[in-house]
């Protein structure tokens, strides 16, 4: 694995190894166990054109994040039950296939954000300009209010058993607004300077 962050307890790494990502995915199919979501066999094993990103706490797997590059053909998994955001032209893109932390390191606001502020600096490095992701509808406001910047592209449909809005993220939109956010929160100045660090 590749260890992109260490601050305090939390240690955020990029798993290339396909161990390290089945773990992360046994981790995300006892997470979907507990939320009854209807998975199939969509969180089976690895997939080649996935990004694996997992956060530790205390040494012990916290939970992780998914991305999920456009295959040989453009396809991206959202398209599946969104055919039509396959037409826009979004410049760029890449699927949260799924952001899921376990019940024991749930509630903690600087792990979240330690985890995504690490993908997002990941995903400006590596060229990806906008996320697409599932956002369920009772959590849509709760994620505006953590200062991400979800602009719908869709109409709400059911995924994976509960209703989703389908949702773009400019990288450089919530680059913003994670900038105002800590100007309005200065207990959140951790984000910036690690999002901002050399090396």
């Amino acid at each position: 694995m590749d260890v992109l962050f260490t601050g305090g307890s939390i240690c955020i790494c990029r798993l290339v190894e396909p161990a390290d990502q089945t773990s992360l995915i046994r981790a995300f199919q006892e997470v979907a166990l507990e939320q009854e979501w209807e998975i199939g066999t969509e969180l089976s094993e690895p997939n080649r054109s996935s990004l694996y990103f997992a956060a530790y706490c205390a040494g012990q797997l916290a939970g992780g994040i998914e991305i999920r590059k456009p295959d040989s053909t453009g396809f991206l998994p959202v398209y599946s039950t969104w055919p039509e955001i396959s037409e826009r032209a979004i410049d760029s893109p890449a699927h949260v296939v799924i952001l899921a932390i376990t019940r024991k390191f749930r509630n903690q606001p600087r792990l979240l954000w330690t985890l995504c502020t690490e993908v997002w600096r990941s995903c400006r490095l590596l060229g990806i300009k906008n996320l697409l992701m599932e956002v369920p509808v009772a959590n849509y406001r709760v994620y505006c209010r953590f200062g991400w910047s979800l602009e719908i592209v869709g109409a709400e449909r059911c995924h994976w058993g509960e209703m989703c809005l389908p949702c773009r993220i400019d990288i450089d939109v919530l680059e913003q607004s994670v900038l105002t956010k800590v100007e309005q929160a200065p207990s959140l100045r951790h984000i910036t300077d690690q999002a901002y660090r050399q090396g």
